[in-house]
């Protein structure tokens, strides 16, 4: 999850801080609803490009 997290913030520019402390479960569906948020923006900026 630590390298997912990595992931998220340095090639998509996602701001980590609401996940300091987060650990287990917790983390894992604080990832989750992130990358759900950004695929769904990604989404969008695709749609948009149409």
């Amino acid at each position: 999850m630590q390298i997912t997290l990595q992931a998220l913030v340095l090639q998509f520019g996602v701001d980590a801080a609401p996940a300091r402390g987060l650990r287990g479960l917790e983390l894992e569906a604080w990832l989750n609803q992130v990358e759900d948020e950004l695929f769904e923006q990604l989404c969008s900026s695709l749609n948009e490009q149409d």
